[in-house]
Order: structure tokens, then C-alpha cells, then sequence
């Protein structure tokens, strides 16, 4: 009887145990976490087929070599099983990284130059991000993240309308391009492989044929113009409707788990 009674007890802890045990893990499991909850990010975790190495470590030529998500960092991407191309970090946002292409995916096409609408469209309609299996997204940059990227993070596209410069961080002047130069150069991942910026601190230029630069997903409200970053070191503005001056570098959104560094 004693032993059928103290089987009888330790069924109901056991049950009771169970409960509180089973109602702390729901209860864990709907603590909000990056973009989602600790479930989503367990069963990613443990789900993990879609989890793959596709981003491999380059250099941290303007990045932090003690921190392979720095700002700057460059990597090769295989944004499909049989195509890559290299990309720099340009923003981490949680467990979600963006790297902006070294150069503009319409170079050497017949589509080297075009208006900022087709350039919105190039990255979204023209089969880029189905063909681009391996990313969860792919745009234009964000005129912010390019500000931000250079350590300006006290400018705000909204409230601004003047062009400055990417290295000095100072608006624009009127003295010629080479005002926007430093002897660091730091930030040339940022506007390398552009027409003519050899002459500004690029190390290559790419000739007649290539586009000025490249136009941002942002366009200037209540204006027909949006932002751009040009061969000339300089964030700025274009006309939506120009179609001769500017190119499309897209950014890529991949998880911090698709990066890796080889040992």
C-alpha cells in the first residue's frame, strides 16, 4: 500500500513537474528575438537546411580584421550554385547582413546606364532575386546605410538636400571633386569601379562606356530627384528620369550564419 501511495505521489509531481516545465519553454519560446522569437531561431537553428556557407572572407582591407562582420569587409558570394561575385559589408541589422556589390552589375552590358525607376525594377523584375537563390533579398543601397557606413550617422536623408563627401563627411564644395579626398581613401569600396574615378582615388578605371555611379533606392520626397553615390567620392543627387550617368550596384540581405572565414 506504502509503495503504491508513493508511486501515486510521484506520478502527480512528475505531472506537476511536466506542467511547469512545458509552460516555462512555450512561454521562453515566445520571447521576441532579432526579426522573429527564440522558436523561430531554434527551428532555423535546428532546422537548418537553408543555413549555407555562401559568403567566403576576402580581406579586411577596409574592414576590422578582428571582426569578420566589420563595416568594409569583403567577401565572395555565391549568389547561386554557379555564379559570385565580390561584395563589401555594408550594414548589419541583428542576424541579417547587407553587402553591396565592388561594382555595378550592369557594367560591360548593354544596360550599363539607366533611370532610376528601371534601375528599381532591374533588381526586383528582371529575375535577379529568383535567380539569386542563396540571398533573402537583394535592392539598391540604402542612401542612409551608405551614410551611416562612413560614419556619418548624424545625417538623415529625409532632412538633407546637399551633396557631400564620403571621405571628409563635409558637404560639397564648389573648389572641384578633389575636395572630397583625403590621403586615407578608406572608404573607396564605396565608389571603386566607377567611370573615370581613377582620377579621384580609384584603383581602376573602367573608361567612357561605364556609368558615373550608382543610384541608391531613395528617392528625395517631393522632388524628381534621388540619391546617388558617384565616381567622385561624393553622395549626391540625379534626376529620376537621367538615364546616361548612372548604374545599378545591387545589395544583397543574407543571414550572419551564410558568412565564413577560412582558418
Amino acid at each position: 500500500m506504502k509503495n503504491n501511495l508513493k508511486l501515486f505521489i510521484g506520478i502527480l509531481i512528475g505531472i506537476a513537474t511536466t506542467g511547469v516545465v512545458y509552460a516555462a519553454t512555450t512561454a521562453a519560446e515566445s520571447i521576441s528575438y532579432g526579426n522573429g522569437t527564440v522558436k523561430d531561431a531554434l527551428d532555423y537553428l535546428y532546422g537548418a537546411p537553408q543555413i549555407q556557407k555562401i559568403c567566403e572572407y576576402q580581406d579586411s582591407t577596409y574592414g576590422d580584421s578582428n571582426n569578420i562582420y566589420s563595416i568594409g569587409t569583403k567577401y565572395k558570394c555565391y549568389v547561386n550554385s554557379n555564379q559570385f561575385y565580390y561584395f563589401y559589408v555594408l550594414a548589419v541589422n541583428n542576424e541579417q547582413v547587407e553587402l553591396i556589390m565592388d561594382r555595378n552589375i550592369t557594367q560591360n552590358t548593354n544596360q550599363t546606364t539607366m533611370s532610376w525607376a528601371n534601375a528599381m525594377k532591374y533588381v526586383k523584375d528582371n529575375n535577379l532575386k529568383s535567380s539569386w537563390s542563396n540571398v533573402l533579398d537583394i535592392n539598391l543601397p540604402s542612401v542612409q546605410d551608405i551614410a551611416n557606413a562612413v560614419g556619418n550617422e548624424n545625417w538623415n536623408a529625409a532632412a538633407n538636400s546637399d551633396w557631400w563627401c564620403l571621405e571628409t563627411k563635409t558637404k560639397d564644395q564648389p573648389s572641384g571633386p578633389k575636395y572630397c579626398l583625403n590621403n586615407t581613401t578608406t572608404k573607396l569600396w564605396l565608389w571603386d569601379n566607377t567611370r573615370e574615378c581613377q582620377d579621384w582615388g580609384c584603383s581602376n578605371n573602367l573608361g567612357s562606356t561605364e556609368a558615373y555611379g550608382y543610384w541608391t533606392r531613395d528617392a528625395i520626397t517631393g522632388t524628381s530627384n534621388a540619391w546617388i553615390v558617384n565616381g567622385l567620392a561624393q553622395i549626391g543627387y540625379d534626376a529620376t528620369s537621367n538615364t546616361s550617368n548612372r548604374g545599378v550596384r545591387p545589395v544583397i540581405t543574407v543571414l550572419k550564419a551564410n558568412l565564413y572565414k577560412n582558418n
